[in-house]
Order: C-alpha cells, then structure tokens, then sequence
C-alpha cells in the first residue's frame, strides 16, 4: 500500500511536470497582427489600416506602416516607412499623404517595432493614384556660399529613401548628403557662377513630386596667395595658389612687346591652384597678366616674376652670310615657347638680317641669315623683355662679297650714281668719283662721300671718256659734250684745287681700250671711234702717247689687237707700274708696261680659261692677282701659274655691279650696284676652290 502511494505521487509530479512545458511552449513573445489593408486610395494619398491580434510579451517600440515599388519587399532598409511611436491599441491606420506617385504599383506591410527587432506582415499590393508630396517651408543657404558646402532645405512629407531625391542647381545635378523627416541637406555643385548673376535655380524633385524656385545667392570671390612672387625661367611651369578658384581658368591673358595680346597655355587646374606655361613673349621681367576665371577679370594681375634673358660673353661668329646656314648663339634662359620670344639686334638696332631659324632651347638660339646685312663686322644682340642684352656676339662674313658701309650721299641718291658715277684707273690710290659736274671721294671711315672739287662750266652735262688717276693727287679727264662731239681733255689737281684745259684729243674717241700713265706719258692704246655722239664708230689700234711736261701728243705704231670685240680693259697701277689682265684664246696674260720698250710685256700667263666672262676690274695683292667677274672671281698666282676659279663669289651681288663705278680700298674692291647700295668684295675671303 505504501508503495503503491509512492507510485501515485510519481506519476502525478510526472503529469504535473509535463502540463506545464506545454504551457511554456505555446506562450506568444512577438505580437501578432494582420495584412495592412488598403482603406481608401486618392490623388492624396492611401488610407492605411491593421488590426493586432495579440500584443505579445516583448516591448513594443514603434509601429506603422512600410511601402516600396512592386515587386520589392518592404523591409526597414529601402522602404518609405510611415511610423507611429509607442504600442498600438487593437486596430491602428496611418493616412500616407507622400512619396507615392500615381498610376504606380507599390508594395506595403505593416510593422511592429519590438525591442528584439522587426516584425512584418506579409505585403499586399496595390496601385497608386498619387499623393500630396513635398511641401516646401525654407531654404538655409550660407553667406557668402561656395561650391561644396551644404544647404539645408526644411519641409514636410520628406522622403525617408534618399534615392527618391533629384536635386539641381542651375541645372546641374546636386548630391543629397542627408535627409529626416524635417530636412534634407545637399552640398552646392560646381557651376561656372557669373558675379552679376544674383538669383539662381533650385529644382528639387522627390519621388516624382518636383518643386521649383530661385533663390539669391551670393558666392565667395577667389583669392590667389600673391605675397610672395617667385621669379621664373621661360622652361618653368608657373604654378599660382589660392581658394575658391572654381576649376576652371578661362584665360591668363598677356600683353606683348607689339601690342597684341595672347593667351598663356594652362596645363592644370584645381580649386585651390592652377599651373601655365610662359609661351609668349613679355614686355618686362615684372609682367602682369589679365586673369579670367570664374568669370571674373582680375586685371593687371602680377602673378610671377622672369629672369632676364642674357647671351653668353665673348661669343664669336666666322662663316657666310647665306640663307641656308644657320648659326648657334648660347645663353640663358631663351624663351624656348615661341619662335620669336627675343628681338635680334644688329649694332643695337632691330634688323631684319637675322630670323630665327627654328625654335630655341633654354640655352641655345638659331639664327639665319636674312636679306643683306651691312659692313665686314658687326655685333648681334638681343633685346628681351624690354632690355637689350649686355654682351654681344661679334659676327664676321666671309662672304667675299658683302653689303658695305653705306656713306652719306649728300644731295645725291643712287639712281644718279647708278647711272652718272665714273670712277678712276690707274694709281687707284684713293676712292675718286666724278658724278655729274664733280668729283667726290668717299670717306669710308666717316661713312661720307666728300666734294672735292666742282667747276659747272667744265663738268657740266658731260660724258666721260676716260677717268685716269695719276698719283695721289693728279687726275686726268677726257669727256665730251652731250650736244656736240667735241672731246675735251683736263688735267685736276686735287691739293691746289685747279683745273687746267690740256690739248684736245687727236682722235674723236668714244672709249680708249686703254689709258694708263708713267712717269712721263699717259698712253692711249686702242678703242673705238665715235662719228658724232648719236653714232659709234669703227675700232682704232692706234696708240698715242701724253708728255705730261710738254703738253703734247705724239703718234705711236699701231697696236696689234687680235680681238675684234668691243673691250675696253682696265689699267691699274701697282709698284708704280701699269698693269693689265688680257683674256684671250682660252687664257688668261698678266701684262706689265715697260715704257723702255714703249710695250707690254708677259708676266705670267695661264691656259684653259672661259674667256667669255669679262674682267670688270683686278688687284694684286703680294703675288696673287684677282679679278672680279660678272659670275665670280679668278686668282692668279703669278710665282706659280696656278690658276683658280671661284663661282661662289657671284650668290649674292657681283650681277648688280656698276662697273663704271668700282673703287679700290684696301686691297679691296668696293663698288656702286645697280640696286641702291655699296657693295665690296674682299679677295682674301675667297674659298679654296
């Protein structure tokens, strides 16, 4: 019996035990509640409702309502959620007045927020007819505002999805940085902002509702870092700081050396710098520059400094001055942007005898030659940035024949010259020209042609026959009327400034083939007649023969010239003896007077030469003998019969010769052009052939 009691009360602790698991195991934590019903749906939104079932045992913190497109499911993370603070009573509804955009299928459920989490009810469908949407109440906007910084917009029925905002400013696209259900902020996007531009447009657009409007704006002006200036080379990026830049540099406009203005080549800009290249040229080291960016002119803005631009000391330059040759000169910081950043000097002027002849490098500039430049020697600079550089480079041409120094014509201009000058044979000891009714001589030095003597009633409107210097001081001059052909013969002494009428001419004589004098005589040899002065006559080989003493002429046996041609060669006077180049049957005969003899005799001759070019005029120099040609030069060498000759000689001038007005300076010719200069030709420069 007792242990049948035992077994009683272990199977009621059993029964007892296994009532109350079942009791545990059914008991609710989460609440339960139903589908959100669709109550009413309208232009202005969607009735909301829900019924609850049971509380539950956990704390209820929130509860509402949440709605995405269809077919999404609303969960806490991409829904618009509609909430009502607190535990709900047995039935709760929400009116969602926003965010919901008609003709359009949406997803909702209702929520209950618990402190464990979320609890759902499963969605329902429905389509929307469209709602309030966003109401507009103010805009916070800073002053001065620049792009980046954040606006506030305050206003209800705000979207809690910051996907379904579409922000614009001014047309361009703003970036929403954060919403609630009272504002959303948004940073202002770059634009290229205009300072007489006050009002700009804002357009917001959430979840399909869109409200438009201007507001005032007033931006930050930009600020560049300027108090220190760096100074810079042509090579060197300029880089400039500052704020509030924008990005976007329109132009860096400078003003050049002639006036016109151009535009400086920007590399990179950001807000807070921008970089440029130097690529013009500058009117000083200190230039300012007219700066636009956000369209905003900064004029006369000084941003850099430059170093001056200076050639290397001691430079020298021997070579041809020919277009094709182009000549290095080395410095310091050549403007290797543009072609022409630096003025090329000559003899401190500005000259157009030298361009560049590619562009340069920081230390390097290439010259060529250009045009005629004028003189043996001269200096070439460069003037940067307003100042001409302090050192120079000597260049020298070794053009045989170059542009000389061209003297002070007084009254007369080169059209006269080119077609009146005359200038001497013989002793060749001084640079004598008769022009018109008188004789000059040019002073190279003082770059002059000097009067020294005029007699209108000898010289005027005459022709010349021959001009024949004697020595230093004595010339002799045969000429003829334009009226009438009757030749007159006049002997000139320059140091007592006399002219002296001697006997006429025995012959009517146009040209003499050749005049030259001694000691004792002047000769005429050869040359052609002239009937009257409208009509040239036959060739004469007489020779007659001046006393200088006694005035007188006297006939001498005819010469004996093979040549049937029309020549008149020049007779020129070294070591006081006449001398001449006579070119003939495919060579060339250097001759020398021996008055003993009262003929010429052979000095040297040299064989297959081109006898069709012209001698135009000849010098010794030592034992060289050189001609000047129409086409070149030859030299002769008299110790060893060696023959050369130089075509080279002609490229620039030799074809513009006024071969009635070639002079002797120096062991150089020097001689009138056709084309309104001095030209001189320098043997000493001729070329190995």
């Amino acid at each position: 019996m007792k242990n049948s009691s035992k077994i009683l009360a272990l199977v009621l602790s059993i029964l007892l035990l296994y009532s109350c698991q079942e009791e545990a195991e059914i008991e609710i934590d989460n609440p339960q509640f139903s589908v959100a019903y669709i109550q009413e749906t309208s232009q202005s939104g969607v009735s909301l409702s829900a019924n609850v079932y049971n509380s539950g045992k956990v704390e209820i913190i929130e509860h509402g309502f949440m709605i995405t497109r269809f077919p999404i499911i609303p969960r806490f993370d991409n829904s618009e959620i509609f909430s009502i603070q607190g535990a709900p009573s047995k039935t709760f509804e929400v009116k969602v007045n926003h965010s919901l955009e008609a003709t359009r299928d949406y997803n909702v459920v209702a929520y209950i927020k618990t402190s464990q989490g979320y609890v759902y009810s499963v969605p329902e469908k429905f389509r929307s007819e469209g709602s309030d949407g966003f109401i507009f109440e103010s805009i916070d906007i800073k002053n001065p505002i620049y792009f980046g910084d954040t606006i506030t917009v305050f206003g209800t029925n705000l979207s809690n999805l910051i996907g379904n905002y579409e922000i614009n400013f001014n047309g361009i696209k703003a970036n929403v940085v954060a919403i609630s259900s009272e504002y959303f902020k948004f940073t202002l996007p770059l634009i290229s902002d205009d300072p007489n531009t006050i009002n700009y447009n804002f357009n917001f657009k959430i979840s399909g509702k869109t409200f438009n409007a201007w507001f005032p704006i007033t931006f930050r002006e930009p600020e560049l870092y300027l108090q220190n200036i760096n100074t810079f080379n042509f090579i060197d990026t300029v880089v400039i700081r500052g704020k509030y830049l924008g990005s976007n540099i329109q132009n860096i406009e400078n003003r050049m050396l002639n006036g016109q203005s151009s535009s400086l080549e920007i590399i990179s800009n950001t807000d807070s710098l921008f970089s440029f290249k130097l690529n013009s040229s500058f009117i000083s080291t200190q230039p300012t520059v007219n700066l636009t960016l956000r369209n905003r002119r900064l004029s006369n803005v000084r941003l850099f400094n430059l170093n001056q631009t200076e050639l290397d000391p001691d430079q020298e330059i021997i070579g041809e001055f020919k277009e094709e040759n182009s000549y290095e000169i080395t410095g310091e910081n050549f403007n290797s942007n543009i072609i022409n950043g630096e003025t090329i000097l000559v003899n401190g002027n500005i000259s157009t005898d030298f361009y560049p002849a590619r562009l340069p490098e920081p230390n390097k500039l290439y010259i060529r030659p250009n045009g005629m430049l004028e003189g043996r020697v001269n200096q070439i600079s460069i003037r940067s940035m307003g100042k001409e550089s302090n050192h120079s480079v000597k260049f020298t041409q070794t053009n045989p024949d170059i542009k000389t120094s061209q003297p002070n014509l007084n009254s007369f201009n080169y059209s006269i010259i080119s077609q009146q000058a005359n200038s001497f044979n013989g002793f060749r000891s001084r640079k004598l020209l008769t022009i018109e009714n008188a004789i000059f001589e040019i002073d190279f030095e003082a770059q002059a042609i000097v009067k020294k003597m005029e007699n209108w009633s000898i010289f005027n409107n005459l022709n010349t026959i021959f001009n024949l210097q004697h020595n230093d001081h004595e010339l002799y001059i045969s000429t003829y009327s334009q009226d009438l052909f009757d030749p007159k013969f006049y002997k000139v002494d320059l140091t007592s400034n006399t002219i002296k009428e001697l006997p006429s001419l025995p012959i009517k004589l146009y040209k003499p083939r050749r005049v030259f004098s001694t000691s004792r005589y002047l000769y005429i040899e050869g040359g052609q007649l002239a009937e009257n002065v409208a009509v040239l006559g036959q060739l004469t080989n007489q020779r007659w023969r001046f006393d200088l003493t006694n005035e007188t002429w006297e006939k001498l046996t005819n010469g004996n010239f093979s040549s049937s041609l029309i020549i008149f060669e020049k007779v020129n006077k070294f070591n006081n003896s006449p001398m001449l180049v006579e070119k003939e049957n495919s060579q060339i005969r250097v001759m020398k007077f021996e008055e003993n003899l009262e003929g010429w005799v052979e000095v040297k001759k040299f064989q297959n030469i081109n006898t069709s070019r012209i001698i135009q005029d000849f010098i010794l120099i030592d034992s060289d003998v050189f001609t000047i040609e129409e086409d070149g030069a030859y030299k002769l060498n008299l110790n060893t019969g060696e023959a050369n000759y130089f075509s080279r000689a002609n490229y620039m001038y030799q074809k513009q010769i006024n071969t009635n007005a070639i002079l002797i300076d120096n062991s150089k010719f020097v001689y009138f052009t056709q084309y309104g200069f001095l030209g001189e030709f320098d043997p000493k420069y001729l070329l190995n052939p």
